[in-house]
């Protein structure tokens, strides 16, 4: 459930892959839009209000335009994203759960989490960053500090 920042619209992901958005004078959704085939794992929505993100069980991650309650482009991600937000400068942050890695010939678990930039504008080839957590925690929550691009993520053993 995420409050769209420039109207105050609330949006609600469901198990059916269904947004439903709500306004405060209402009882029942204004809109109603099928964003994925399974449910939603998490949502975001852009300070402007023009853009929201939805991940979904799918392995999905795709980008609506709020305008025409279309959808612009979509993005396979190689394990379910847990958590997206987007900051004031429209940095688009993801995080996946464990993915199995090898790295320098070492097997370790890695928490993964990925930022795009310019996400809106047009399909884009890569991350503008990528960062991969060595701990053998999850990522349970990522959030941008307003009016910066600095990103907090939390894990369920602590901080990062």
């Amino acid at each position: 459930m995420k409050q769209n920042p420039y109207n105050g619209i609330m949006c609600i992901g469901d198990r059916r892959g269904v947004v439903s958005m709500f306004s405060p004078n209402t009882s029942q959704p204004l809109v109603k839009m099928l964003c994925h085939k399974s449910s939603i794992s998490s949502l975001a929505i852009q300070k402007d209000g023009y853009y929201m993100v939805t991940t979904g069980n799918d392995g999905l991650m795709k980008v609506w335009d709020l305008r025409t309650y279309k959808k612009v482009y979509d993005y396979w991600t190689p394990k379910q994203s847990k958590t997206i937000d987007i900051s004031q400068r429209n940095l688009l942050a993801v995080s996946n759960g464990n993915l199995l890695m090898v790295i320098q010939n070492l097997n370790k678990i890695c928490n993964f989490q990925k930022v795009w930039k310019d996400w809106y504008l047009n399909k884009q080839k890569i991350p503008y960053m990528k960062q991969e957590i060595f701990e053998n925690g999850q990522i349970n929550d990522l959030k941008f500090a307003p009016y910066e691009d600095f990103l907090g993520v939390g894990l369920d053993i602590g901080e990062f």
